[in-house]
């Protein structure tokens, strides 16, 4: 039986974003989603109206998390490309995949932090049984894009 905390609820949150209005393959991620925030008693789609200050911060979290579904890398996506592309390419891809992972590291970080600053403690967890009461059985596998090809 696993155990959740407050930052895989994050990162599926990323991932719930990513794929909510995807091909029904990636439901897997939906569901997730909607289970650790059902367990966890925080969606991050609703708005704290008893907390301007909170509701503030939520928003930030939120625009954060978006900002780490959008790929910074020019190179994102290429198959293939002329030799001056391939060119430019082998010497500035390694760059640009450095800079998005400390980039994605520090939104995480501050993603982390305004989740203690709306909702306080975030030690608690939640198990596998938990998610399983609420829609998501966890035993089953992670998408593998291969397949969907």
């Amino acid at each position: 039986m696993k155990t959740y905390t407050y930052k895989d609820l994050i990162e599926s949150y990323k991932y719930y974003l990513l794929y909510k209005d995807s091909d029904p393959f990636f439901d897997y991620y939906v569901q997730r989603y909607k289970a650790l925030s059902e367990s966890f008693g925080v969606d991050f789609n609703v708005e704290i109206k008893s907390d301007s200050k909170k509701d503030d911060l939520l928003r930030w979290f939120v625009d954060s998390v978006k900002a780490t579904t959008k790929r910074i890398n020019p190179f994102d996506g290429l198959m293939e490309a002329p030799a001056y592309i391939g060119k430019l390419y082998k010497e500035h891809t390694k760059d640009f995949i450095e800079a998005e992972g400390v980039l994605h590291k520090a939104h995480f970080k501050f993603q982390c932090h305004l989740i203690e600053l709306i909702y306080g403690n975030t030690e608690s967890t939640v198990s596998s049984a938990e998610l399983l009461e609420n829609g998501f059985d966890d035993s089953q596998n992670e998408p593998d894009i291969t397949d969907f090809w």
